[in-house]
């Protein structure tokens, strides 16, 4: 549970990003939720509708689970990988997962971002830094803004 209470690095820098970003009647996709941390800050932050998927049962549960109990009803969980979530643009993409998973999946996280969307990433160790940015600076992002904290880093992204 560590990654999912705010407490992990990696969680602790995207809640501070997003403190930073106006979510009101934003569309959100959640890409890894865990326990839905970051899904439930974004509707509370305003989102209007956010989708969230991860690949392990127990995260997927963990979601519905603590949208209930924080009284979130705006959160589609899936359980699976990319491909089972419907394919559509959004406003911010919420990635707090790992190097492997975003290079892999960066042509598609791009697809999903709408034109003047953002994108923030983390689980992505500071010596793993530059491969991501790279691979998403190919795919036609920048980066606005990074944080690090305990050697991980966090970046927030938009396209040209």
């Amino acid at each position: 549970m560590a990654f999912g209470t705010g407490h992990h690095a990696t969680t602790y820098m995207m809640i501070k990003q997003m403190e930073g970003i106006d979510f009101k009647g934003k569309s959100i996709f959640d890409f890894g939720c865990g326990t839905g941390i970051l899904a439930i800050l974004a509707s509370k932050l305003g989102a209007k509708e956010i989708d969230a998927v991860d690949i392990e049962h127990e995260s997927y549960l963990n979601t519905i689970e603590n949208s209930s109990i924080n009284n979130v009803t705006n959160i589609v969980a899936y359980e699976g990988d990319l491909a089972i979530v419907p394919l559509r643009q959004y406003d911010i993409i919420l990635a707090n997962i790992n190097r492997n998973i975003l290079v892999k999946y960066a042509d598609e996280l791009k697809s999903r971002l709408s034109p003047d969307g953002i994108l923030l990433f983390s689980g992505v160790l500071e010596e793993d830094k530059k491969i991501v940015a790279d691979v998403y600076e190919s795919k036609g992002l920048v980066i606005q803004q990074l944080l690090s904290r305990d050697g991980w880093v966090c970046a927030k992204m938009s396209l040209y």
